[in-house]
């Protein structure tokens, strides 16, 4: 699928949902894959896609202004998708980051870095009050939309929601974690899988904030960050289920997946 017909499908959605603001896709040229010298050279030929159709973005932005004046704006970041993006989820040692103050994964923060110089031209400003910012992502997409958030609320904007599906751990303590959480709106949440392995990774790795567990075949469990007694949820060594990851085939780990469960659940 080439990426105008994933906007055609996704702009559909919006419109058969009720929502009838804009929809933006940002196809950046660089690669996001950046080392500590620089842009690597030659990586756009790793990506499995000769006609370059899926040249990947790495966000979409839903923007609309409602009848009251309010400005509404919604950044999507998208999983991994090309074997950049592998390298870029590889790059797991954790580096201090100024802006945040503590330690983050550092392909995961190159990523929103990447992301947030190319996205700022186009956010209203800061200081503009009618506006508002929802950040969202899937896999490698909700890791970087938490850093995203989180700095962008540091620089002021008014970010009021964040979600994250799926999402791999990008914290290397606990509080990197708890001062990543400190910069995020209070309306965050993770959702995950018991049966599906990218939460559990990379396994010296921290979560950040609060977490809908979807266990089981159709049940759902709120966990606030503030219960530390169920922090154990959160244990690769205790909660990694080899076979019953291996069996699902990584399915667990994707979109519909996660629909069908929470639809299963509100139903329950």
């Amino acid at each position: 699928r080439s990426v105008k017909e994933e906007l055609d499908d996704i702009r559909k959605w919006h419109s058969d949902h009720g929502y009838k603001g804009g929809l933006v896709l940002r196809e950046l040229s660089k690669p996001l894959f950046v080392d500590s010298l620089g842009t690597i050279e030659g990586l756009e030929g790793l990506a499995v896609d000769p006609m370059r159709l899926a040249r990947r973005e790495c966000y979409y932005i839903y923007y609309e202004i409602t009848g009251t004046g309010e400005i509404k704006q919604q950044i999507f970041c998208r999983g991994t998708t090309l074997l950049v993006d592998v390298l870029t989820c590889l790059s797991f040692w954790m580096v201090y980051d100024e802006e945040l103050d503590c330690r983050v994964h550092l392909g995961f923060r190159n990523q929103a870095d990447h992301i947030i110089r190319d996205i700022e031209p186009l956010l209203a400003p800061a200081s503009d009050k009618r506006t508002t910012i929802q950040v969202s992502g899937h896999s490698l997409g909700g890791a970087v939309a938490y850093i995203i958030a989180a700095k962008l609320r540091k620089r002021g904007y008014r970010v009021i929601r964040t979600t994250a599906i799926a999402s791999p751990r990008f914290c290397a303590t606990e509080l990197s974690s708890q001062k990543i959480e400190s910069l995020l709106p209070h309306d965050n949440l993770r959702i995950e899988s018991e049966i599906d392995v990218v939460p559990f990774l990379p396994p010296f790795g921290h979560h950040v904030g609060n977490k809908l567990y979807l266990a089981g075949p159709d049940n759902a469990y709120y966990i606030p960050s503030s219960d530390s007694s169920l922090r154990w949820l959160d244990s690769t060594f205790l909660n990694f289920r080899f076979w019953e990851i291996l069996s699902a085939l990584g399915k667990p780990h994707r979109v519909p997946y996660h629909i069908t469960h929470l639809k299963k659940a509100l139903v329950s």
